[in-house]
């Protein structure tokens, strides 16, 4: 279909004569021009098309655009995540209010019976000091007023003055071993922690707390290829840079070293029983599905259980929880997407 060319409007040809620049055009307002130029006219200038187009891909490059829809989800994910992170947060904080978190006193949380009586030895010496300070004072305790008078009839000849000079020495030395008894009581706790670590992950669980880098570390720029692809020694005569054969070579070596032992052939005559073969007979009729896209229902279920305390991206798990079905739909599509496609950002594998 054929426009005729508004009247009172500046026209260039393009490049070559083939055809008009979008930028260089600017039509009156008439009941003729179209929707699609009337919106352009609001548009900046540098935004407008321009007349060079985008390359259409030959037969051999059709897997261009398996990468162009990859890289375009990528992005869409990563500003999904951001703008519903600072959504999310400053929203929250505008109605909800901060929450000061108390500062950890961790002289405290060392504890030893050692410990204990050296803190009630100072605590007491503190209050001899006081007395001798001001002898008239009622803000000590019994066993300490006890203690002043038993030190005062033990040296009867000291004045208040050298008893007092006599309790800040013996207090300055508690606190040193007070201050010594606490570095041993951390360095045990901290032993003890360290080997609990330990222990779990010898008996299957996480490895990931004994990792001492937290920042997740990206793909390396270059990799020698494998000699054997069912093994894990590399051959160094090889060197591959393209990315995907870097994930490739990647996770082939992976999947042998950890995977698992080859099993010999034999008979198995267990697996001719008859609950195996019902359990086969069930599986075949109704197979196990995964993944499974989360729906409404139960993506709320999910939001009901879990760590109450806020990852690093900032996300409490009860304002999710607080949102309309209508921005709760967006959060869950997002997490279907991550899901379903096994696609984790930067940002999610710091909370992981």
């Amino acid at each position: 279909m054929r426009y005729n060319r508004p009247a009172n409007c500046i026209y260039r040809r393009g490049v070559n004569g083939r055809g008009p620049v979008w930028g260089t055009v600017i039509p009156n307002v008439t009941p003729r021009i179209s929707s699609l130029v009337e919106s352009l006219r609001i548009l900046p200038r540098q935004l407008l098309p321009s007349s060079a187009r985008i390359r259409y891909p030959t037969k051999d490059e059709k897997g261009k655009f398996a990468k162009l829809a990859e890289k375009v989800d990528e992005h869409v994910i990563k500003a999904a995540i951001t703008q519903l992170t600072d959504i999310l947060t400053s929203e929250s904080r505008l109605i909800f209010g901060y929450k000061r978190c108390p500062k950890r006193n961790l002289s405290n949380e060392v504890g030893s019976p050692q410990i204990f009586n050296l803190k009630a030895q100072i605590k007491t010496l503190g209050g001899i000091i006081h007395i001798c300070k001001n002898p008239s004072s009622n803000r000590v305790s019994r066993e300490t007023r006890n203690e002043y008078e038993q030190r005062m009839l033990a040296s009867a000849e000291l004045s208040h003055e050298d008893l007092l000079g006599k309790v800040r020495e013996e207090r300055r030395k508690l606190y040193k071993e007070l201050y010594r008894a606490r570095a041993r009581a951390a360095w045990n706790a901290a032993k003890k922690f360290d080997s609990s670590r330990m222990y779990t992950a010898l008996k299957g669980g996480s490895t990931k707390k004994l990792n001492l880098i937290q920042e997740y570390s990206e793909m390396p720029l270059a990799l020698n290829y494998l000699e054997n692809p069912d093994g894990i020694s590399f051959d160094t005569t090889k060197i591959y840079t393209d990315p995907d054969r870097i994930k490739n070579i990647t996770s082939t070596y992976f999947r042998n070293l950890y995977g698992p032992h080859q099993v010999p052939e034999g008979d198995r005559p267990w697996l001719r029983s008859e609950s195996v073969l019902k359990i086969k007979e069930d599986v075949e009729s109704d197979p196990i599905e995964w993944p499974i896209p989360a729906t409404l229902e139960t993506f709320k279920a999910l939001l009901r259980r879990g760590n109450q305390r806020p990852s690093p991206d900032r996300w409490e798990r009860w304002t999710v929880r607080a949102l309309s079905d209508r921005s709760m739909s967006i959060v869950k599509n997002l997490f279907n997407y991550i899901v379903m496609n096994n696609y984790f950002p930067q940002k999610l594998k710091e909370t992981s």
